[in-house]
């Protein structure tokens, strides 16, 4: 029986023992389409049936080749389970993916148990093409006795790894939220309008320009920081500490006899 760090030996072996090599990279640019493949599919719930035999039968034959070292290895080769006996692997795809789901609802174990008995399927495929989907799966679940336990606590062996990618993803997703925050929601130009989106202008009581300094807003300003509620605390503070003097517009009538002292007045406007 070979152990576990063994096997993962020969895995890097077979990558050129350059674990960020051109092969590694194939690999996981292979997994990162066949996932990508599958997500699109999974709007639609019959997409992944249709498509999960024929991506898992490429992903597969890259994997084989890869650790067989047979001969140039590209990413045509994921497309393999479209062009070679579609409807064979569709259908292994469909059982195994019915099956499985079939056992999950029995409880979780036993799902998880069918799963890695046909977890060789695909594999299968590959070697024996003329084969059908039953006897794929049912040498699956032959290849399979006995042996899976070790192939979960392979798996298991790589928690570690799987744990820095998830935090490695996380983080390239943080940073990319953070980087669009500051980057497409910056203030670049801004205006102020009366509620009938006119600009107050020289109104007689604050010009664009005054109101805009009031606020305290400035360009190159995060719109995400930009808080109405404390702006409005903001105008109420200097108004309360007389920092802010509020003029009111307001239209009388004046005597005739008034009307050339009050025409005088630099803050008052006389219409005839």
């Amino acid at each position: 029986m070979i152990p576990a760090f063994e096997l993962r030996r020969r895995a890097r072996a077979s990558l050129g023992m350059n674990v960020f090599g051109s092969l590694w990279l194939l690999s996981v640019l292979a997994t990162i389409i066949a996932s990508a493949m599958l997500s699109a599919a999974s709007y639609v719930v019959v997409g992944v049936l249709i498509l999960m035999g024929p991506v898992s039968v490429g992903l597969a034959t890259v994997r084989l080749r890869l650790a067989r070292g047979e001969g140039q290895v590209d990413l045509g080769n994921l497309f393999v389970g479209f062009t070679q006996d579609f409807t064979g692997n569709l259908l292994i795809g469909l059982v195994v993916t019915l099956k499985t789901f079939l056992w999950s609802l029995l409880f979780v174990v036993p799902g998880i148990v069918k799963a890695y008995a046909y977890s060789m399927s695909y594999y299968v495929k590959c070697d024996h093409p003329e084969y059908t989907y039953s006897q794929c799966i049912a040498e699956s679940q032959r290849m399979m006795m006995g042996n899976k336990g070790r192939l979960f606590w392979l798996d298991l062996s790589y928690i570690g790894w799987a744990i820095v990618g998830a935090l490695c993803v996380a983080g390239v997703l943080a940073l990319g939220v953070v980087l669009s925050i500051n980057l497409l929601f910056k203030v670049t130009d801004f205006r102020v309008e009366n509620p009938d989106r006119t600009t107050p202008a020289n109104t007689g009581i604050y010009t664009e320009e005054q109101i805009i300094d009031l606020l305290g807003v400035n360009v190159g300003d995060n719109l995400l920081g930009f808080s109405t509620k404390e702006k409005s605390a903001q105008l109420l503070a200097g108004l309360q500490s007389g920092e802010i003097d509020l003029i009111q517009q307001t239209m009388g009538s004046i005597l005739l006899e008034d009307y050339e002292a009050v025409k005088a007045l630099d803050n008052v406007t006389v219409y005839m």
